[in-house]
């Protein structure tokens, strides 16, 4: 890591800011220090970056939202030992999550990690981010077996009507990753859940965000799926 390395990119995402990015950043929750970075431009600094893994412990350290953001992009998740990733998840914010789930999902201890963060024991940002890593790994790892995601089902049901606001919109994220992967009988689980759970109630705020009906989400996905089949 150079420090040098580090100011510069720091700098290069302070001249890519802009109040209203992150006015809309501020709308949906964010707090402590961001410049107001679009995605897209973050995206393209990470493709850039991708091979200097060694940059990532800087950037997060630095505490700006676009760089941990960053960080979580070009991060090498086979190098991450688990105090790291623990560390990471106290500290991240909730924008953070969704790239720090990604970034978690790679990792050779994905499973275990999802399955010790979801626990009801855990803290909310524990829990949403392990719910988020169940949803990444629905949605892109084809080796893990059908019953590894069974038991998810039976807990988004039972513990989606006490959640927490932010924690119903991840479990809810789950439920259609796991209906959305290629198997029939986790589909026709999760359309089941779907129906006993009803419709799940989310406070998006000001920010104009819709919560996604599972079952429509589903039978959408499946139908997506059934048309490149036949094409």
């Amino acid at each position: 890591m150079s420090a040098p390395e580090i100011a510069g990119i720091l700098n290069e995402l302070r001249s890519l800011g802009s109040e209203q990015t992150l006015k809309t950043y501020r709308r949906h929750g964010l707090e402590g220090e961001a410049f107001g970075v679009k995605y897209g431009d973050i995206e393209k600094i990470a493709r850039r970056l991708r091979k200097r893994a060694d940059l990532a412990s800087g950037l997060w350290k630095s505490g700006i939202h676009e760089a941990r953001i960053l960080a979580c992009k070009i991060s090498d998740p086979n190098k991450f030992d688990r105090a790291t990733f623990e560390a990471w998840v106290k500290a991240a914010n909730r924008l953070l999550i969704a790239d720090l789930s990604s970034l978690i999902a790679r990792s050779p201890d994905a499973t275990e990690l999802a399955a010790l963060w979801t626990a009801p024991t855990q803290s909310e940002n524990s829990r949403i981010t392990g719910w988020c890593v169940v949803s990444a790994l629905a949605s892109r790892d084809e080796t893990i077996p059908r019953r590894w995601f069974e038991p998810f089902l039976d807990r988004i049901a039972t513990e989606m009507a006490e959640a927490p606001n932010r924690l119903r919109y991840a479990l809810n994220g789950a439920l259609i990753s796991i209906g959305g992967r290629n198997d029939p009988a986790l589909r026709d689980a999760a359309l089941h859940m779907a129906k006993r759970i009803g419709k799940v109630e989310i406070d998006h705020g000001e920010t104009g965000c819709k919560t996604p009906d599972a079952t429509a989400y589903i039978r959408k996905m499946w139908d997506r799926r059934k048309a490149r089949a036949s094409t």
